[in-house]
């Protein structure tokens, strides 16, 4: 039987809205509210990409990951009966995964991290594919990294995410997200460097590539570096014209160079395409403040 490590809801990728108290710059009256506050990975997001290579369950891990999706609390009622039933089966590594994603989703990301990180410790070969087995784990091993991050476990976070990243040199997501830990505590230029390595890797994709350009300018504009953040919002919105994300950044960085009649406009255009997203409640938020 055949199992498809599954998300539960949505894409692997940059979740622009959450942590909101991240690296909030005040600029005289004016609250800026950055990409790296409103940009997390997408912790409930998780599993895309080659951890969707088959590692060994059922049909029963997708109807598990449906309860999941649809009730968590039953979802992880489900998962546990199933990982009790399964004790001597491959299976029990699917419902253990469906288990972990259920805590994540109830918000119980220490918990969470920890099912990850001991699911990733307990996977064997699988089919004799040993490459195969090492991304599956090292996207696990991102999804603990995820959850630690969620729990504000800055140090285990970034912790699981180097493991990753050894297990599996090609995941770009993974790099993402270590940028965000490094961020996190600050450390702008390490964020950068892994952002670098994840552009390399997102040759062909411009969504990707932009979304992360997106990220660099804002850690170049939090070094003071606004050449280059200019440079990384013109070429993430030459990839994506109208990336919500680099409207939210240029509106900031034409703040920060004093033209507050540029900033207002890219954020009103923002508002406009992009009205409920979280970037454009950020751009509705530092609109308000220019007007005070």
């Amino acid at each position: 039987m055949n199992m498809t490590l599954r998300n539960d809801g949505g894409k692997r990728r940059l979740m622009f809205g959450g942590i909101m108290r991240l690296f909030t710059r005040f600029i005289l009256v004016l609250v800026i509210v950055i990409p790296w506050v409103v940009a997390t990975v997408a912790m409930l997001g998780v599993a895309a990409g080659v951890a969707a290579q088959t590692i060994g369950a059922s049909e029963r891990y997708a109807n598990c990951m449906r309860q999941v999706r649809i009730d968590p609390e039953l979802g992880l009622e489900t998962a546990l009966v199933w990982r009790d039933d399964e004790k001597s089966s491959n299976d029990k590594y699917a419902a253990a995964h469906c288990e972990a994603v259920a805590l994540t989703r109830l918000g119980q990301y220490e918990m969470a991290a920890k099912r990850f990180e001991a699911l990733a410790a307990l996977m064997g070969p699988v089919d004799g594919r040993a490459g195969v087995l090492k991304a599956v784990r090292a996207e696990i091993l991102a999804q603990a990294g995820q959850a630690w991050f969620r729990a504000d476990q800055i140090v285990s976070a970034r912790a699981v995410q180097t493991a990753a990243i050894i297990l599996d040199s090609s995941n770009a997501e993974i790099r993402v997200d270590r940028a965000m830990t490094w961020a996190a505590d600050g450390a702008y230029w390490d964020a950068i460097d892994d952002l670098n390595v994840a552009i390399s890797m997102h040759k062909d994709t411009n969504q990707e590539n932009a979304d992360v350009y997106a990220l660099r300018a804002s850690a170049y504009r939090l070094l003071d570096v606004l050449s280059l953040a200019k440079q990384d919002v013109e070429m993430a919105l030459f990839l994506v014209p109208n990336n919500a994300e680099a409207l939210l950044e240029q509106g900031i960085i034409w703040r920060l160079s004093g033209k507050d009649g540029a900033a207002q406009k890219v954020w009103s255009r923002l508002v406009q395409l992009h009205d409920g997203t979280p970037a454009a409640v950020a751009a509705r938020k530092n609109l308000k403040k220019l007007g005070e």
